[in-house]
């Protein structure tokens, strides 16, 4: 069987959505996960097991999936996490494939179309980030992830920490797969203070840096003074380098805790003659 997990935010979906797991042969089971009040009509499809779990307001989409990857026993998970652009199911099919070959992760890895100076630029913050926080980024995007049944095993016990952009596994066998991927970013309730908090020190570091050099060149400082503005640009600097990368390294993995979240409701997915 192959299951699979569609929070759904900001996608909307055809009456015909269904349809598309016709592309593969295994059985299927689909959770579509959405806010209570939100309307999502689907056409069932006879070898498709459809359901809609309906979660509090305000309940965010990792929450929406870990609570519905406790429910669930399979041999491949597939998540789906919410974008605007159409899922491409040819690559879906290509990602279950490589699970089925024996990897425990598939991944899917964007096609390089950006620019080369926001590339540069992410690497590096993302190498920094690694060196100073301790650990590794996946390769891959995290709008889709495949799960084969260790691995999911893995999750029940672990939790959202390892659905995270830190790849956190121990022995794991990861495949990425090159696709036309929806960059996945994420967002929690402490990046508002993170964006504060880095804009006042690169502000305060530029004012310093400015101040110095105004000094130096109107006045003849004495050495102590020379030292402690140093000093300051220093310490400013040294703290608007690591608040943007607390700040990247937010939107890139996003909050690693989950809350205790409750399905309020799940609907199955069914004609009006069943």
């Amino acid at each position: 069987m192959i299951t699979f997990i569609f929070p759904l935010k900001k996608r909307k979906l055809q009456e015909n959505f269904l349809e598309n797991f016709n592309v593969f042969s295994d059985e299927v089971q689909v959770y579509f996960a959405l806010e209570e009040g939100e309307k999502l009509n689907l056409l069932p499809v006879s070898n498709v097991t459809a359901f809609i779990a309906y979660f509090n307001k305000d309940t965010s989409e990792e929450d929406m999936i870990e609570s519905l990857v406790g429910k669930i026993t399979t041999q491949t998970l597939v998540i789906v996490r919410d974008g605007e652009k159409p899922v491409n199911f040819s690559s879906l099919k290509e990602c279950v494939v490589k699970q089925r070959e024996g990897y425990d992760i598939v991944l899917m890895k964007k096609n390089k179309k950006e620019n080369k100076f926001k590339n540069f630029f992410s690497n590096m913050l993302k190498a920094f980030a690694s060196k100073m926080f301790g650990f590794k980024f996946f390769e891959g995007e995290l709008t889709v992830e495949v799960f084969g049944m260790n691995a999911l095993n893995i999750l029940k016990t672990n939790g959202t920490g390892n659905l995270s952009k830190i790849d956190r596994w121990v022995g794991a066998n990861i495949f990425y797969v090159s696709a036309d991927v929806e960059k996945k970013t994420f967002k929690s309730k402490k990046q508002k203070g993170l964006k504060i908090s880095t804009a006042l020190n690169i502000l305060a570091f530029i004012l310093v840096l400015a101040g110095t050099i105004t000094l130096g060149v109107m006045f003849s400082l004495p050495w102590l003074a020379v030292l402690g503005l140093i000093f300051a640009n220093l310490v400013f600097a040294t703290l608007s380098v690591y608040n943007l990368l607390r700040l990247y390294t937010n939107v890139k993995v996003g909050d690693l805790t989950a809350s205790k979240v409750a399905i309020i409701d799940l609907v199955e997915v069914k004609s009006d003659e069943q």
